[in-house]
């Protein structure tokens, strides 16, 4: 199921290996090449959802079309 929380503290943009952590804890690592220029927010609504094949997961950040693939972390 997907998962929406917002992110903890300010966000960046996306980067490969860059950590992301949810209010609700969980901590999420980017592993693809994604960029997303210029976005400068703070505390963030994320939707985290899974690819239909494979273990993949896709975090988006409200407000952008841009998508990034991650891993959970913990």
């Amino acid at each position: 199921d997907p998962i929406t929380d917002r992110i903890s503290g300010d966000f960046r943009g996306f980067g490969k290996g860059r950590t992301y952590t949810l209010d609700n804890g969980q901590v999420w690592e980017q592993v693809d090449d994604a960029r997303l220029a210029g976005a400068r927010l703070t505390n963030p609504q994320v939707k985290i959802t899974p690819t239909i094949v494979g273990n993949s997961w896709y975090m988006a950040v409200e407000g952008f079309n841009t998508r990034a693939k991650v891993q959970r972390v913990k």
